[in-house]
């Protein structure tokens, strides 16, 4: 049994949202402020405790506008002309699809079970934070009291000749705990076969559910981002959090009954305590005889007072024990840890123990589902503690009875994405017109079964064939090398370790360009320096293109830099006065119908293959048309690189040094350069002598991308 798809709606920012999940392990991943904490959050306030309590601010910005509109238009009208026309919903949704199959235990599934059609195995659980018909009025009538109220204080005031007071809004009347005088909370199951099944039955259809019953199906806990081991400046237990809870631990095993050396060690424990008590006691008898015979003295007490040792397994562990850790010969107490070490170690306790309580939850009878929401584990931890916690992790959470606990895993950690299945990612993203969405990263996969080509494959197969491919490039690309893509705002592919080495340089020259123009008041409102936005920056060679399934899925901003690559009728690399076409796949695939003549005119609006993706290569920069990012600064910079030429050439960035001048770019580049990484390296180092900022040009169809990327 287990929770296939969790829906939301009108939480925060969850205006409609629904998150798969997985049969195990599910990582949410994505930007901040895109809702991923607030699933967690209306997970503990449905799964856990008896209630769940909501402020109006939690309500989704659009339903608060709305509620408060109905109210405005419903406030003057009768009771009867608000039934006929019938009240639209208000509430904080959430809905839980179960799926169970012949092998599992229904006892505590059964009742909420409504579908006997045998081929759909899945139960819907509803939870509503609503407000009804019957709280609604009462709402009205409580807001028309609040008018004529404030009418009777603004008439006195205006006969006392003192002005008026404005009447507060409906949204006093909602704000702070006063929401729940007018909500209620529902649980509640529907048909999982029904055209909308997110919308909550009326009344008579309404089927209600008891939460003793959901409590036997579904053991959630949690481990929250803020944990005590991570606090020390502000709790002082904090420096004692291992200590306790190792004492947690060791009552969890000590009650659970089902380790027979555990219990032997038990027995052998207890006895030691009869022989300590014993002699303790008699010490004490020592100790505080005299005390207790003036007691007697002077009170009319005739009773004698004794004191006896009476030493407890679990007293003695948290109050006398000390978790301490060996550095070399010396033992050091747990705080002196650093405060990544910290949190691994209360992670693994805290883990440790939640299995125990999920395996020993109801007398031992698990429950049919345990689940388990881990909120951003990474936090000081360094990249390789990231890597081993996430690979291991799993190891952990095994339970006995062969089930799994399943896990919700929420991170910002590039290390735990990249070292993760992407196939479990759930990337959360905040859309202008739908809010909140959540995408499968399996969704990239094509569907269907991966043909086998033969001699005798057609072009279909072979293009299927493809899309296999390309989404296994992805995933093994991804995992090496760009799991920051996730939490990026915006994307910058370029084609190689040149463009990577110097985009830091070029982004701060625009920026430089875009502060001076705010200087002189001519600057662009939405123009934002690029070093302060969280862009992520991709090599991809000539083949960005292999990577448009995963920019339109992640639906951000994003510049795509490559060549034109011109080459000749023979397919040979050329100068643009001979060249024919475009050897660039990347342009290709974007522009199949361009002839060459027409790349080097495309406008930048015809190049944004998408709303949100721009393609930016080489065209015409003044009276010259370069091939290659080399040639195109080369082309704008030769005066300065003539000048630190010999520095070039010892460096080994370029060779033919004499050849190093005239006005033929591409024979420039082909004769004399020699790396292009010394090329990259040498431009930075002598760009940053006598302490000066990089003095050289931008090329054109760079600059005007990373201008169009700013905004």
């Amino acid at each position: 049994m287990k929770i296939t798809k969790i829906h939301i709606e009108n939480f925060r920012a969850l205006k409609n949202t629904t998150m798969e999940l997985e049969e195990s392990r599910s990582i949410i991943v994505g930007k901040n402020n895109t809702g991923k904490t607030s699933i967690k959050v209306l997970l503990d306030k449905h799964l856990i405790g008896e209630s769940a309590n909501f402020r109006f601010d939690d309500l989704n910005c659009e339903l608060q506008d709305k509620l408060i509109a109905q109210i405005e238009a419903d406030k003057k009208k009768t009771k009867k002309e608000i039934q006929d026309a019938g009240m639209p919903e208000f509430a904080i949704k959430l809905f839980l699809h179960i799926e169970y199959d012949e092998k599992d235990d229904l006892s505590n599934l059964s009742s909420l079970i409504t579908d006997l059609e045998l081929s759909r195995k899945e139960v819907i659980l509803g939870f509503a934070y609503r407000l009804d018909l019957e709280s609604y009025l009462k709402l009205l009538e409580d807001y028309n009291s609040h008018i004529e109220q404030f009418a009777k204080v603004n008439a006195k005031k205006k006969k006392e000749k003192k002005g008026e007071v404005k009447i507060p809004e409906i949204i006093y009347l909602l704000q702070s705990e006063k929401l729940s005088k007018y909500f209620r909370n529902i649980l509640f199951t529907v048909e999982p076969a029904t055209t909308n099944q997110y919308v909550i039955p009326s009344d008579d259809k309404l089927i209600k559910r008891d939460r003793a019953i959901i409590r036997k199906l579904i053991n959630y806990k949690f481990i929250n981002a803020e944990r005590d081991s991570l606090n020390r400046s502000a709790n002082q237990e904090a420096a004692s959090t291992l200590t306790n809870l190792a004492g947690q631990y060791w009552d969890v095993c000590r009650q659970s009954g089902d380790n027979e050396e555990l219990q032997l060690r038990q027995s052998e424990l207890e006895a030691q305590f009869m022989l300590a008590d014993s002699d303790f006691t008699e010490i004490y008898h020592s100790v505080f005889q005299e005390t207790f015979d003036e007691i007697i003295e002077l009170s009319d007490s005739r009773d004698n007072l004794t004191i006896e040792s009476s030493l407890q397994a679990k007293s003695l562990l948290r109050q006398n024990t000390t978790v301490k850790y060996k550095h070399q010969a010396t033992k050091l107490p747990e705080d002196y840890n650093g405060l990544g070490y910290m949190n691994l170690i209360e992670i693994i306790f805290k883990l440790k123990l939640l299995k125990k309580e999920f395996e020993d939850f109801n007398d031992g009878h698990m429950a049919d589902i345990s689940l388990l929401f881990i909120e951003e584990p990474e936090a000081h931890m360094h990249p390789q503690m990231q890597v081993i916690f996430i690979r291991n992790i799993e190891n952990l959470l095994k339970l006995k009875e062969i089930k799994n606990v399943q896990t919700i895993l929420s991170t910002h950690s590039a290390h735990i994405a990249a070292n993760a299945d992407i196939d479990e990612f759930k990337y959360f993203i905040n859309t202008e017109k739908n809010g909140v969405i959540v995408k499968n990263l399996h969704d990239l996969k094509p569907k269907g079964k991966e043909p086998k080509i033969t001699d005798k494959s057609t072009a279909e197969e072979i293009a299927e064939k493809e899309e296999f491919v390309r989404y296994r490039f992805i995933k093994q690309y991804i995992t090496l090398n760009a799991a920051e893509v996730f939490f990026a705002d915006k994307l910058i592919f370029i084609e190689g370790s040149t463009e990577r080495m110097l985009m830091p340089s070029i982004m701060k020259i625009i920026d430089n360009g875009i502060k001076d123009a705010k200087k002189k008041g001519n600057k662009q409102k939405d123009e934002k320096p690029l070093l302060m936005q969280n862009i992520s920056i991709l090599e991809s060679g000539a083949h960005a293109k292999e990577f448009d399934a995963l920019i339109k899925f992640l639906d951000i901003k994003t510049l795509i830099i490559t060549d034109i690559d011109y080459i000749d009728s023979l397919g040979q690399a050329c100068a643009s006065g001979s060249a024919v076409k475009t050897s660039n796949p990347t342009i290709k695939y974007y522009f199949a119908e361009k002839d060459i003549e027409a790349l080097k005119e495309l406008k930048q609006s015809d190049r944004i293959v998408v709303e949100k993706i721009l393609v930016s290569y080489q065209q015409k920069q003044g009276n010259y048309e370069p091939r290659s990012f080399e040639e195109a600064f080369i082309a704008l910079n030769l005066d300065w690189l003539k000048s630190i030429k010999e520095a070039l050439f010892e460096r080994g960035a370029i060779k033919n040094k004499n050849d190093f001048d005239g006005t033929n770019y591409y024979e420039i580049v082909k004769k004399c350069l020699s790396s292009k990484t010394a090329f990259a390296t040498s431009l930075i180092f002598e760009s940053q002598r006598d302490s000066q900022e990089a003095i050289w040009n931008i090329p054109d169809y760079i600059k005007e991308g990373l201008i169009w990327l700013s905004k």
